[in-house]
């Protein structure tokens, strides 16, 4: 119910460090978030591993499926990168791409903590 009122106001889900815990998949089913964060552990190596990158694309099979977006974490290497980009990942997040930043030199707030 609480979701639900919170998409009410217009804002979007995200679920985090998706592949960390068993209960993320559940939680996939659950909350039907818009957009799907995956663990870094999934963009580390993920061109010398072909079972991260089966899983990955299962994942954007899932997300196309339920009207999400992926993002991968942690993207740290150009080939890291590549990879994402050839699996049809939506999002990228990471070092290479760009240093993190406070939320207000983004134009955003923390609301509460």
């Amino acid at each position: 119910k609480r979701i639900n009122l919170i998409r009410g106001l217009g804002y979007h889900i995200a679920l985090d460090d998706v592949g960390k815990g068993w209960s993320s998949v559940s939680m996939l089913i659950e909350l039907e978030p818009k957009y799907i964060k995956l663990d870094r552990y999934f963009s580390l190596n993920l061109d010398e591993s072909a079972l991260k990158r089966e899983i990955i694309k299962l994942i954007i099979q899932y997300a196309e499926f339920s009207n999400s977006k992926v993002v991968l974490e942690g993207i740290e290497k150009e080939s890291e990168l590549a990879t994402s980009k050839i699996l049809g990942v939506h999002i990228g997040q990471g070092f290479l791409l760009h240093k993190p930043k406070p939320l207000i030199d983004q134009g955003l707030f923390v609301i509460h903590e």
